[in-house]
């Protein structure tokens, strides 16, 4: 009987190693997988070429000062579009392409390679962005005052005209209904750096609202879907409501911001500096709640948001995470990435100094 209950008893605890080893091999699957495929080059330029990248359907968007292109996640070239630029930018949201000389006067917005519409400014573009109703909003100048900000419609027909006569115009985004657009504002003059953000009812053309930040440079904010707005800063991370109230402050406690990407209807990830040549990287929800951490072994260059998947560029590898900061996957990269761009949650594109690779972990 004896024998019987320690036969049991060992074959118990065989079976608990066995469960142990298997949840061990199933969390760190990524790290174990032999199928791995290399990172795929498809697309390369001048080391000295500007090119800018964005996102668009799960494709890459590549622009520089003589074309737009588009090539599909799997690198093929899609189309691409002759367009003369000295300094090109561009933004994307959903299907819609902005295209604009900074520091120029011609904005052009696409779906695909069919052009939209297009519109002259009277003075230089700052900054311009695009929401996907393909509305949007521009950042000049006007003789007599520090900044303007010009509503365009969905047809290229300027809609509005906002006129600041004492602050600068750091950032604007148009909400996805079209109704409001929003501006980070920089207040000179005072012993301390102070930004706002102003939400401007475009139809009552009124402010609507306005979030002060003594003491902090906010430098992008991003429309969400609900009409709310995510914004970031040297020291904070902040929620704004559709009219123009600060909802939540996440305080950075001296902590140095590296990198960050403000996600649309989705988390936001920022990349602190750490304390031994590392980076820390936070997740935080909707709500402004931290929901996640990853701390490096190395510097994180940059990071991406798709969903709730989030890529990491450290100097050697590449690290897919989920919301709660848990590694998915680590991939092997040994080249500079100057950008990651997320096409879905397992198909990263890797932005190097000069060409683009397709990675799947």
């Amino acid at each position: 009987m004896k024998r019987n209950k320690n036969k049991i008893e060992l074959t118990a605890v065989i079976f608990i190693v066995l469960i142990l080893i298997g949840s061990l091999v199933y969390q760190n699957r990524g790290f174990l997988r032999s199928d791995i495929e290399a990172a795929k080059p498809v697309f390369s330029y001048e080391t000295a070429a500007r090119y800018t990248f964005e996102t668009v359907d799960g494709n890459i968007l590549a622009l520089d000062s003589e074309a737009l292109t588009c090539m599909s996640k799997n690198g093929h070239k899609q189309w691409d579009v002759i367009k003369k630029t000295s300094n090109p930018r561009m933004h994307t949201s959903d299907k819609h392409i902005l295209v604009f000389d900074r520091g120029g006067k011609q904005l052009d917005a696409y779906i695909q390679e069919s052009k939209l519409w297009e519109f002259t400014t009277e003075h230089p573009i700052v900054t311009a962005k695009i929401n996907s109703n393909g509305c949007a909003a521009v950042v000049s100048y006007e003789i007599g005052y520090k900044g303007k900000v010009e509503i365009i419609d969905n047809t290229g027909e300027l809609l509005y005209k906002w006129l600041l006569s004492e602050d600068y115009i750091i950032d604007v985004d148009v909400s996805p209904d079209s109704k409001y657009f929003a501006a980070v504002v920089l207040r000179p003059g005072s012993a301390k750096t102070t930004s706002s953000i102003i939400v401007v009812d475009i139809d009552g053309e009124r402010k609507k609202g306005e979030v002060s930040f003594d003491g902090n440079l906010i430098f992008s904010m991003k429309y969400q879907k609900n009409g709310s707005i995510v914004a970031v800063g040297s020291d904070l991370l902040a929620g704004i409501s559709p009219k123009g109230e600060k909802l939540w402050t996440v305080d950075f406690e001296g902590k140095e911001l590296e990198s960050f990407k403000l996600g649309y209807n989705t988390s936001s990830v920022l990349s602190f500096a750490g304390s031994r040549n590392n980076s820390v990287v936070q997740i935080y929800g909707k709500k402004g709640q931290k929901i996640g951490e990853y701390i490096s072994d190395e510097e994180v260059g940059d990071v991406d948001i798709f969903e709730t998947t989030i890529a990491a560029a450290e100097k050697n590898n590449v690290v897919l995470l989920n919301q709660n900061g848990q590694v998915s996957t680590k991939t092997p990269f040994n080249k500079n990435i100057n950008k990651l761009l997320l096409l879905s949650r397992h198909r990263i594109a890797i932005i190097g100094s000069n060409g683009v690779e397709i990675l799947k972990p």
